[in-house]
């Protein structure tokens, strides 16, 4: 369950991440995008995250690296305009592969991606993705579907945007716990770039307060979680180009 969830949340990171550098990579081409987490001077303490773009900037490697030492790989095929392949490898802190499963991933006719099925080890289906968007293409519902031996899982994640098309607020909720939600609020400084995400839980109450810098090219450098304990987690971002 817990890694279902945190894969939920991943998916909401990197949409929002995607839709803050996109004027940036319709005048460049991204190669590598590389996240550490540093301490308070700046030093790398680890990496955790990866990715890797092609020159039409489809994302075709991103490596989830944990802090146990253990790492999930996604290695991306595209097969023609309307499909997509990715094999999702899980390793474990000694570096053996404990699993694989596979992700087919349907794009509509505009390249947006329409549905997910994850098949695991066996080649059943384990997760369904459905993906729904408004008449200006912006993603407005993402809804997941998981079925074990024990119980079905449904998860929705709603997107709601500002009138200039910016991203605002995101509530995740699921069957198993409805009424455990999360809510993203987003805020911007200047057009496509969050300054801050607001994580909020049922009972408004905050989960945490995530700060966003940019560099001169608009891309993020820099994303600072504050948590109400007092404790904060800071990253850097690093790019390479073609």
């Amino acid at each position: 369950m817990k890694q279902i969830f945190l894969t939920s949340l991943l998916l909401i990171a990197l949409i929002a991440c995607r839709q803050q550098s996109t004027t940036f990579e319709e005048k460049f081409s991204i190669h590598t995008v590389t996240k550490y987490l540093v301490n308070n001077d700046d030093k790398i303490i680890r990496r955790v995250y990866y990715r890797e773009l092609d020159k039409n900037q489809n994302t075709i490697l991103e490596i989830f690296y944990n802090d146990d030492g253990s790492k999930i790989i996604h290695t991306k095929n595209f097969i023609g305009d309307r499909e997509a392949i990715e094999i999702i490898q899980y390793y474990n802190s000694q570096n053996i592969l404990d699993s694989q499963n596979t992700n087919v991933i349907y794009f509509n006719l505009s390249r947006k991606i329409d549905r997910t099925l994850l098949l695991d080890s066996h080649g059943d289906t384990s997760r369904i993705v459905q993906f729904f968007y408004d008449s200006q293409g912006n993603l407005t519902l993402q809804q997941e579907f998981i079925k074990r031996l024990n119980y079905s899982l449904k998860t929705e994640i709603n997107y709601e945007y500002l009138p200039n098309g910016n991203l605002s607020k995101i509530v995740l909720i699921n069957n198993i716990e409805p009424k455990k939600k999360i809510i993203e609020v987003f805020t911007y400084q200047i057009e496509n770039q969050c300054i801050s995400k607001l994580v909020l839980d049922e009972t408004n109450s905050t989960k945490e307060i995530v700060n966003y810098k940019y560099n001169s090219l608009g891309l993020i450098v820099e994303e600072v979680h504050n948590f109400p304990s007092g404790n904060l987690e800071k990253y850097k971002y690093f790019y390479t180009f073609y």
